[in-house]
């Protein structure tokens, strides 16, 4: 999976632009010209359990839902800048990071990256 080539990484959840500038200490606008928008078919945006991490709040991911997609955008990084959203992510303990395929707006497919949560750092429900 790794490569010493630029790829894009897909932001579904708190990987805003904002935030990503301010995790690469990169001007907003750089960002926000290398996004492109985008949808993830065959999955759903989830928010289930509770983060051991996050207290009560339940980070998002993403589940394989065939009926289902979820809009949202890739960033295009470096190889470095991927190593440092690892750090992030807390990767491999908290997200795994996983190749996908992309379809921007005009219908091309393109692969990405994608942080999906390890669910052994949930807490589960009571029944």
């Amino acid at each position: 999976m790794e490569s010493d080539k630029p790829s894009y990484v897909y932001c579904y959840g708190s990987n805003h632009p904002s935030q990503i500038a301010k995790r690469l200490n990169l001007p907003l606008l750089e960002v926000l010209e290398r996004c492109r928008a985008c949808t993830l078919k065959g999955y759903r945006r989830a928010f289930m359990g509770v983060s051991k991490n996050w207290g009560s709040t339940s980070p998002a991911t993403v589940v394989k839902d065939e009926e289902s997609e979820v809009k949202a955008f890739a960033f295009l990084m470096t190889p470095e800048q991927i190593a440092m959203m690892d750090k992030f992510e807390h990767v491999p303990t908290n997200y795994q990071r996983k190749t996908v395929r992309l379809v921007d707006k005009e219908g091309n497919t393109f692969d990405g990256q994608l942080y999906q949560k390890n669910w052994s750092e949930f807490f589960e429900f009571p029944c």
